[in-house]
């Protein structure tokens, strides 16, 4: 369960704190980071149903493992790692979810994580999408809460709408459309976000692109104390 992107991650953003992963996938990178973090809660949202229910049975199986290597250690059968995670896995939940019209309702965290999600929503749902997804995280998170932002690289968005899956294209006509209308570009979401209705006080990459397909620049985003 390690994945590269922990390594930018730091300890105190996450443990013991309430944590969100918007667009998490099949949930592998939201259990590893529990695992290694231990927040006090993470509510983890993506758009596809598999997805989700696939994500799901990670979890089951993660607390049935955890609690089997409690039970061991207490017998004095030595200590497994995810035994100390135990109840990091009971604080997590998983939620079928459009994050553009997703209500976050009451609900406010001390981080929220967007990773390589953008380009999605952008495709589907266009600028008004992204701002609008960047406005809610805002909107649900504490003052002085975290912002964690991997976004894809525009050179990547024509080969995603090229993909094919047995013959079929993984994205409908309507994104090509959407593609063209394109104006708020990946490189301009930090000024946004740190501008006059973006809500951000500062801004540090954490991790340089890499050279290697999925070593995308990783971005943490600071919201106003205020």
């Amino acid at each position: 369960m390690e994945d590269h992107r922990l390594e930018a991650l730091r300890d105190e953003w996450f443990r013991g704190k309430r944590a969100c992963d918007v667009g998490c996938n099949d949930g592998l990178f939201s259990l590893s980071l529990v695992g290694a973090f231990a927040p006090a809660s993470c509510v983890c949202l993506d758009i596809d149903s598999d997805l989700v229910r696939a994500a799901q049975r990670k979890l089951e199986a993660l607390r049935r493992h955890s609690a089997a290597q409690a039970g061991a250690a207490e017998r004095g059968e030595g200590e497994g790692a995810l035994a100390d995670a135990g109840q990091a896995f009971g604080g997590v939940e998983f939620r079928r979810a459009n994050a553009v019209e997703f209500d976050f309702g009451n609900e406010k965290f001390d981080v929220i994580l967007l990773l390589s999600v953008t380009k999605w929503i952008h495709l589907n749902f266009g600028d008004d999408g992204v701002k609008t997804v960047l406005r809610k995280c805002r909107d649900a998170l504490v003052p002085g809460g975290s912002l964690i932002i991997e976004p894809q690289p525009w050179k990547s968005y024509k080969s995603t709408l090229r993909k094919k899956i047995n013959g079929v294209p993984v994205l409908p006509d309507e994104c090509k459309a959407n593609l063209a209308a394109i104006e708020f570009r990946p490189d301009a979401f930090e000024a946004h976000l740190l501008g006059r209705d973006g809500g951000f006080a500062s801004a540090e990459r954490l991790r340089p692109a890499g050279t290697a397909a999925f070593d995308r620049e990783i971005f943490r985003f600071i919201k106003h104390h205020h």
